[in-house]
């Protein structure tokens, strides 16, 4: 599968004012409290996909004893690899939930004024069990809890996965082994 892709916007909004007398809960401290609170508490659910797993089950006799083990015994080990995969790298956990990675941010033109209006921007990327819709309303709901207004400025659902049992990717995995004798396939 492909995952989809979503452009949004999150504005934070007040009265503005003077940097000499500041409020609390400003539209920056606001912002910064979301951010933080997205990357140290994902609200994307993990799960391993079908797909996923059988990239781990194929890669298993070409692993180290300890992965062989793990990777030949998925539903034993699933648990474990979904806590332990995200803190392994960002693309390990890419596989497992949906992400959201914060890129652009905009506040005040001066440094001693507070701004009106202030924005942070992400790039989302929704994964199957979890797709565009509910991953959307998911981030909304939370950005709300900081008082923040949510634009998406684009975005579209993931493909859907490709059938690894079926013909086509049978015939795509044995045309490597034909070209590259011994190099493993793998979907993923």
């Amino acid at each position: 599968f492909e995952k989809g892709k979503g452009d949004v916007r999150f504005t934070a909004k007040s009265s503005g004012g003077h940097a000499s007398a500041p409020a609390k809960n400003t539209p920056i401290v606001r912002l910064a409290e979301f951010v933080t609170d997205v990357e140290k508490h994902s609200p994307f659910k993990k799960k391993m996909s079908y797909e996923v797993a059988s990239m781990f089950r194929s890669l298993a006799p070409y692993a180290s004893f300890g992965l062989k083990l793990v990777f030949g015994n998925i539903s034993l080990f699933r648990p474990l690899l979904l806590a332990v995969l995200p803190k392994l790298s960002a693309q390990a956990g890419a596989m497992l939930r949906t992400t959201i990675a914060f890129t652009m941010q905009s506040g005040s033109d001066a440094i001693n004024v507070i701004p009106q209006e202030a924005t942070v921007s992400a790039n989302m990327r929704f994964i199957p069990h979890q797709g565009e819709k509910e991953s959307l309303e998911i981030i909304k709901k939370r950005a709300a809890k900081y008082g923040l207004e949510t634009e998406i400025l684009h975005a579209n659902d993931y493909t859907e996965p490709v059938d690894i049992n079926g013909e086509a990717y049978t015939l795509f995995c044995s045309v490597i082994e034909e070209t590259f004798p011994g190099l493993p396939s793998s979907p993923y």
